[in-house]
């Protein structure tokens, strides 16, 4: 998996291996406002969870 940025913080983990670690609780957040990630995914496993992409811009 590899993302285009990752957002830093000392508190909370927003590395982009958060995306597929099974908790809907986890997230990855990128420190520029266009950002990619690439997943390969595994061909032999189910997907049984699924979020939703929340974008968040910043006020001017």
């Amino acid at each position: 998996m590899t993302a285009s940025s990752t957002a830093q913080d000392t508190k909370v983990n927003y590395a982009a291996s958060n995306i597929t670690d099974g908790s809907l609780e986890s997230r990855w957040m990128a420190s520029d406002t266009i950002a990619t990630v690439d997943i390969q995914l595994d061909s032999k496993k189910n997907l049984t969870k699924s979020a939703s992409l929340n974008i968040r811009t910043p006020k001017i």
